[in-house]
């Protein structure tokens, strides 16, 4: 006797070869390829096994007993199948009639049998997307289950999930055709949920992100399957921080903490000399005015001497900045690279933090090149108006220059 998946596998290939076919409430009816052996054996084992409703040829009915393969051979019988076989073998016509079927919103059947995408459940191979959609969605509301307070059945046939989370949500298991192609697929939600390391938190968790998907939906199932991948990503970043005994709030905060102080202190590091940094355009002002243009020698060295203690001071100060703030960079540096060593999976949420510090600590230190800059642009200019200004000094710079330059020549002779 022919098990439930034959029988719908032995349906699935009849009708495979049928032609010209009809579809009734309880039949599908239609001609079989030209008699052969092959087909006679099928008519018999549809028989035997109580699929067949009539078969006629001729418009006669004729019974598959009385079939002859001599005297029949190359004959065309049209017949009619019977495909009313229960829930739990269906063999239908689209895939929205399978899924009104409320079995099959929540177990899959024993076998099944869809004829506008050609898939029968025996059949080997990959199933089509549809079907591995489906499958995954079954295997969702197995999980919904095992997540669930309680369950109720309705008279109709309608699985109501309840979750008691400091409210009551309800989830109705109803979901179409169209539903089931825009789901998504996550294969590792089960994975997850079955690992052994923390299975009663893995539930509290998931059992806490669905609840968060559906508490503002109308259609509270339907937003569960179409955001089935986020859900898993929240489950498993959730669980993350969960192992690392603190909550993403917690490192959040603690994050935010963390990037105020570092700009705090990098914006220090301005701040202390901001006051200082006034000075350079006025001391240059001031060099301008004093510097003698007569050519006093005394007065002007004096000042100029003066000018360069000033450089040399405010030279020591932004180099001291400077270093300061590579010690912050190296340390925050340090901290993200913690972080992210602890918190592999969050890094990603949390690296735009660290990206702040970095931008406002790129900023200063291209102010404090600027400030050397200009401070260096301002001693140079002191120097050439000293040297303009100050005969004495330049004669003897110039001497000086001078004497240098046959010197080299004559030793760079002598060595050649």
């Amino acid at each position: 006797m022919l098990t439930a998946q034959q029988k719908l596998k032995l349906l699935a290939v009849v009708y495979r070869s049928m032609g010209d076919s009809k579809w009734g409430p309880r039949t599908v009816a239609g001609y079989l390829p030209p008699l052969t052996p092959n087909v006679l054996t099928q008519l018999s084992e549809l028989e035997a096994a109580g699929l067949t409703e009539s078969v006629h040829l001729d418009d006669r009915s004729i019974l598959v007993s009385d079939i002859n393969l001599d005297l029949h051979s190359g004959k065309t019988f049209h017949i009619e199948l019977n495909t009313s076989n229960g829930p739990t073998i269906p063999f239908v016509r689209t895939f929205q009639e399978l899924l009104d079927l409320p079995t099959a919103l929540t177990k899959k059947p024993i076998a099944f049998f869809v004829e506008d995408i050609n898939y029968c459940s025996e059949d080997d191979g990959a199933p089509p997307q549809i079907v591995s959609k489906y499958l995954s969605i079954l295997s969702f509301v197995q999980t919904l289950q095992r997540l669930s307070d309680f369950a109720d059945m309705s008279s109709s046939g309608v699985l109501t999930l309840v979750f008691l989370l400091k409210e009551k949500y309800e989830v109705r298991v109803e979901y179409g055709a169209a539903d089931v192609e825009k789901a998504s697929q996550s294969e590792t939600l089960l994975h997850f949920l079955e690992s052994t390391p923390h299975e009663a938190n893995k539930r509290d968790i998931l059992k806490g992100v669905v609840v968060d998907t559906i508490k503002s939906s109308r259609t509270p199932f339907t937003s569960l399957i179409s955001s089935l991948d986020d859900v898993t990503r929240r489950a498993t970043d959730n669980y993350a921080v969960f192992v690392s005994e603190f909550s993403f709030d917690k490192i959040r905060d603690e994050i935010e903490k963390r990037k105020s102080e570092f700009i705090l202190r990098i914006n220090k590091v301005f701040s202390d000399i901001q006051d200082k940094l006034l000075g350079v355009p006025l001391a240059l002002i001031i060099a301008s005015t004093q510097l003698d243009t007569k050519g006093d020698y005394g007065k002007n060295t004096s000042i100029i001497c003066g000018i360069s203690i000033f450089t040399i001071l405010m030279a020591l100060l932004l180099k001291n900045q400077v270093a300061n703030l590579e010690a912050i960079k190296e340390e925050y540096a340090y901290q993200e690279g913690l972080l992210e060593k602890e918190y592999s999976s969050l890094h990603a949420k949390i690296e735009k933090a660290f990206k702040v510090i970095q931008g406002r600590w790129l900023y200063l230190d291209r102010k404090l090149q600027f400030v050397a800059g200009l401070v260096l642009g301002n001693y140079a200019f002191a120097c050439f108006l000293y040297y303009q200004w100050t005969p004495q000094f330049r004669d003897t710079f110039d001497a000086i220059c001078y004497l240098s330059k046959h010197y080299f020549l004559w030793g760079w002779a002598l060595i050649r």
